[in-house]
């Protein structure tokens, strides 16, 4: 049975604007294209031959809408433009109300907001007018954030009365006319208060906290970033293609998003990177190439990952290792002059090795914005470390950290054995260094007596600092459990963490405006996978990184010793005449870092067809290491294509990919690259706006040929 029109139409106009209206009358009219209902006597007939509605006046009076239908005067000047040069001008202003103050019935001052700036508007006007009795009814009805149109006169502000800390503080506008564009009604949370919602709200609500300026000006400083690193590129010779985004499944490291199709068995892959498609393009003689490309990791989030991301990817033909890091350190230090007015001098791009950036600082992308290097302790106490080395840090001050604070300490080493960790305070007790005779880590030494006065004064030991030593094992690169891992070691994160800490109390300063870029060399070209053999290797950057030449030799002639043997060697090439301690071969790589964050990696490719073999079964073939296998058959003939192409005359070359993300991350400060996103996703990579992940029908999944199980726990 229907509801009565007079019903429907008393329910239409206590709701919220005209979309119920025209639910409403949709579901009870007849079928007919030309409807015309008789509403009550005290309102008219409302006639609906063909939307929009006809009988504007009646509208309005059902739906309750304030706001303003037709033309508007064109803007003349963005909100952040208008100077005292400007008095006198009649100007046309665009925006969202962003302050409203009514202080007396004829004085109210509006502040009006778009993407440029703020201008102050003030009605001043006689609401007995007809003029000023429109523009205050249009202000009766403003709520903050409607979008409105302002006409007016602009006029300087009397000296007292000027706001130094805004752009346009010298003038305001004095309305003749206002327009309510579009008002906002029911905001979620309001932009002007001081204490932000918590992020899943700004995160649902994304288009209303973009309009804050901290993230509209992070916005256009990406933009302005991404035309320059173009620009710099395109003027090097440098050709922008654009690779697919639906690719094919290969094991190269990370997790895939799978895309499945129609066809039954048949599986698209969104890439990690664009990393085989730009060897191609090398192999087909496109000599330079870049792309600002979006890649696609099925990882574990923190605050500077997302499922989605994007890199600066390139890469070149006929180039050395120098090449490409000259390349990048020109254009790192274009970027800084036009987008930050910095400018970088050749000094500021120094080289590390990787075991320097490990046994020092703990990791392999270190933060040297600030001391507190890692000591290696094991020459001292030779007797306990034959097969391991002990890392001592000293935590300037570390002493007044709380008993909690030193406990997260320990935490962010990821040990799990505990008796590999010693944590010792320094006091006028034990400043002489009997504090080596106090933690079970080093007190069974011999050597103790003898060594501790001289180890204290080297390490600069003093009352007030925290001692955190650390038994590791001696090569870098093992799996996790055991301690070094993810290119980090647990002295290197315990460093990062009793950093913060020490800047959260005070203790310690660290310029945020300080860009320490640092290129980290000679990486190792494979890397344990299962401590407990040794004799399980994978890629340490990717099975597509070039060793160096001195080691390719070796690769060919004894693959089994080059990575098994832990014996010392020289390599004065990659290593700057240093020493190293490493069973590996080592690869043609090098990372861009800043601070505490990897911006990129750069390494020379394999060109030549065995070096492609070679790198991607990682010695997996029964006639050189037997059982020990990175790829089976079946996943490395996934990589067909790419040696094909290698085997057609492929040029050597060799590219680099720098994070963008990350990259305006550093620039803009900001803690989280979710604040340089426009559209990010949450830390458990949920997209709040659009509510996805999301739930397919079971339409859909037939479609595809798909049927949910539930996953085992692991």
């Amino acid at each position: 049975m229907r509801p009565p029109w007079s019903s429907l139409v008393r329910s239409a106009s206590q709701s919220r604007g005209a979309l119920a209206l025209v639910s409403l009358l949709t579901r009870a009219a007849p079928k007919n294209p030309h409807l015309a209902l008789r509403l009550p006597a005290s309102t008219r007939c409302l006639h609906l031959n063909s939307p929009p509605f006809t009988n504007h006046a009646t509208w309005r009076e059902l739906s309750g809408d304030k706001s303003h239908h037709g033309t508007y005067p064109s803007r003349t000047h963005n909100c952040g433009e208008l100077r005292s040069h400007h008095d006198g001008q009649e100007v046309v202003l665009c925006g969202w109300a962003q302050f409203i103050r009514h202080i007396s019935s004829d004085l109210v001052f509006i502040h009006v907001r778009d993407a440029f700036g703020v201008t102050q508007l003030v009605f001043s006007g006689d609401p007995s007018t007809a003029n000023g009795a429109a523009v205050k009814t249009v202000i009766e009805n403003l709520t903050v954030e409607s979008v409105i149109c302002a006409v007016g006169a602009v006029r300087k502000r009397l000296p007292k009365t000027i706001k130094k800390t805004l752009p346009t503080g010298e003038i305001e506008v004095e309305l003749k006319s206002l327009y309510l564009l579009n008002p906002a009604d029911q905001l979620p949370f309001v932009l002007s208060h001081d204490e932000l919602p918590s992020e899943e709200t700004r995160l649902k609500y994304r288009y209303l906290d973009l309009r804050r300026p901290f993230l509209q000006n992070n916005l256009r400083v990406r933009s302005l970033t991404a035309s320059t690193i173009r620009n710099f590129l395109i003027d090097k010779g440098f050709v922008e293609v654009e690779t697919p985004i639906l690719f094919k499944s290969t094991p190269e490291g990370a997790c895939e998003y799978i895309v499945p199709t129609r066809t039954p068995g048949a599986f698209y892959a969104l890439p990690q990177s664009p990393q085989q498609h730009k060897q191609l393009l090398m192999s087909a003689g496109m000599d330079r190439y870049f792309q600002i490309a979006r890649c696609f990791r099925d990882e574990g989030l923190r605050a500077d990952r997302q499922p989605e991301f994007t890199q600066v990817d390139l890469e070149m033909s006929f180039v050395t290792a120098r090449d490409i890091q000259d390349l990048i350190e020109g254009m790192v230090a274009t970027i800084w002059h036009r987008v930050l007015g910095i400018e970088l001098g050749k000094d500021a791009f120094p080289r590390m090795t990787y075991q320097d950036a490990m046994s020092r600082f703990g990791s392999d992308k270190p933060d040297t914005r600030f001391a507190m290097e890692i000591n290696d302790i094991s020459p001292h106490l030779p007797d306990i470390t034959t097969d391991s080395a002990l890392d001592c840090l000293v935590v300037k001050g570390g002493a007044a950290l709380a008993k909690l604070e030193i406990k997260s300490l320990e935490e962010a080493m990821g040990m799990q054995n505990v008796k590999d960790i010693a944590i010792v305070k320094i006091s006028d007790a034990n400043r002489d260094g009997t504090w080596l005779a106090e933690t079970s880590l080093t007190k069974q030494s011999v050597h103790v007596d003898e060594t501790r006065e001289a180890l204290s004064r080297g390490m600069k030991v003093e009352v007030g600092d925290l001692i955190v030593i650390n038994k590791r094992p001696k090569f870098f690169g093992v799996s996790e459990g055991v301690g070094n891992e993810g290119g980090s070691t647990p002295l290197g994160r315990t460093r990062l963490k009793a950093a913060s800490l020490l800047q959260s109390k005070g203790f310690m300063v660290i310029d945020p405006a300080l860009h320490n870029f640092l290129w980290v060399e000679s990486f190792p070209l494979f890397s344990p996978e299962d401590p407990t053999t040794g004799r399980a290797w994978v890629s340490t950057h990717h099975p597509f990184t070039a060793p160096v030449a001195e080691d390719v030799e070796l690769l060919v002639a004894k693959p089994e010793e080059v990575c098994s043997r832990p014996t010392l060697r020289p390599s004065p090439q990659w290593c700057r005449d240093r020493w190293r301690v490493d069973p590996h071969p080592f690869a043609r790589a090098a990372d861009l870092d800043s601070g505490e964050r990897a911006q990129g990696g750069s390494h020379g490719r394999v060109s030549l067809f065995f070096h492609a073999q070679f790198g991607i079964k990682t010695l997996t073939t029964p006639t050189l290491l037997g059982t020990t296998t990175q790829f089976t058959k079946e996943e490395y003939s996934l990589f067909n294509h790419l040696i094909n192409a290698l085997r057609c005359g492929c040029p050597p070359h060799g590219g680099i990919a720098l994070g963008f993300d990350r990259l305006m991350s550093i620039i803009c400060r900001t803690p989280s690259i979710r604040d340089v996103i426009a559209f990010p996703k949450s830390s458990a990579g949920k997209d709040f706006v659009v509510d996805s992940p999301s739930n397919v029908t079971e339409k859909k999944l037939r479609e595809y040929g798909l049927q949910l199980v539930e996953c085992q726990k692991e």
